[in-house]
């Protein structure tokens, strides 16, 4: 089950990295437009706090659960997380079994 609590991610970086600002974005497929392949919230932060990258992955990966990826990127006006889904099945629910070769 995919799990993304915005609410509680927005709190977060407001709380300690002085956000003010969430955008989000959705890269959707015109196929089935409820179920999206990619999430991107972009936020600002304030310039005096140092960004620990273990901790912030850390404390994301609270709040993001039940997804293929997550990647974090700070960037000098924003820090931006891209969360990748995976609706179709894997190939290990097709009982594909692979050989040595």
């Amino acid at each position: 089950m995919i799990n993304i609590d915005l609410t509680a991610i927005h709190r977060m970086m407001t709380r300690h990295y002085g956000s003010r600002k969430m955008n989000v974005e959705t890269i959707v497929e015109r196929v089935s437009f409820i179920k999206p392949r990619e999430l991107k919230i972009t936020f600002d932060y304030d310039k005096e706090c140092f960004v620990d990258m273990v901790r912030l992955n850390r404390r994301l990966n609270r709040y993001i659960g039940g997804v293929r990826h997550f990647f974090v990127s700070v960037n000098y006006k924003s820090i931006e997380i891209h969360v990748i889904f995976y609706w179709r099945r894997k190939l290990r629910d097709y009982d594909f079994e692979f050989s040595d070769n």
